[in-house]
């Protein structure tokens, strides 16, 4: 529309009548600058319907511009979300159980508390008993052992006493006030190791309750059947978890 007025300006001119057919007077001047810039008008309703038609014209112009420009194409490396998954505390109370006793599965779990059902007494008692009284949860429990890998590769050498007496099977069972000691040939390299802990701060003397360590002699012995509440260190025990759910 903007175009049809600059063409036939002069026609409007010449009858000195604008294109809306209002008579021109000697004070109105049409200006068109450069630049795209409006005419000036003096009457405000028809400036205002000339403005809104010349933003149409603009914004035509604007996207045929930008239809024949060259388009420059960027790769953009974004970075794919990463997600996070819930953590699923029931299953990694399991999976925490069961890489503490790393020599039971889940099958001997379930099968052992089907035994301990049929016996007499607490369930969870004895549950616990069966568990603990093993030898090799006792030797980690004491703490002189850093992990129970090593446990396991120290009972398999022959290097653990139960009452003075030589034991190579890791889940041989250790009664109420049984003495567990190991060789005198070994009790040094244990000493040495246990004070290398203690000088890096890697190490916590916090056994159960139920068991008496003596760090100078190196032996320990259970006093007391063990309880829920007392294994604690290093992880809480479910025992309904561990169990299957049979009760």
């Amino acid at each position: 529309m903007v175009l049809t007025i600059k063409n036939r300006l002069s026609y409007y001119k010449r009858y000195e009548m604008d294109i809306w057919g209002v008579m021109r007077t000697h004070n109105t001047n049409y200006i068109f600058r450069k630049h795209k810039e409006m005419p000036f008008l003096p009457f405000g309703k028809i400036n205002n319907i000339i403005i809104f038609f010349y933003n149409i014209y603009l914004k035509k112009k604007q996207n045929i511009i930008k239809k024949y420009r060259r388009y420059i194409y960027r790769l953009d490396i974004i970075d794919k979300p990463i997600k996070k998954n819930k953590l699923k505390h029931r299953f990694v109370s399991l999976r925490l159980l069961k890489l503490f006793y790393i020599n039971i599965t889940y099958r001997q779990f379930r099968n052992l508390a089907f035994k301990m059902r049929r016996k007499a007494g607490n369930f969870e008692e004895n549950y616990l008993m069966t568990l603990e009284c093993r030898l090799l949860s006792v030797l980690y429990r004491t703490s002189l052992i850093p992990n129970p890998f090593q446990c396991i590769q120290l009972i398999r050498q022959g290097y653990v006493l139960i009452n003075l007496k030589n034991v190579w099977n890791i889940n041989s069972k250790i009664d109420i006030n049984c003495l567990l000691n190991f060789v005198p040939m070994f009790k040094k390299y244990i000493y040495i190791n246990l004070i290398k802990r203690l000088l890096k701060k890697r190490t916590l003397f916090n056994p159960p309750t139920y068991m008496f360590v003596s760090y100078v002699f190196l032996f320990s012995y259970m006093n007391r059947p063990p309880r829920r509440k007392d294994l604690i260190y290093p992880i809480s025990l479910d025992i309904y978890r561990a169990s299957g759910y049979v009760l």
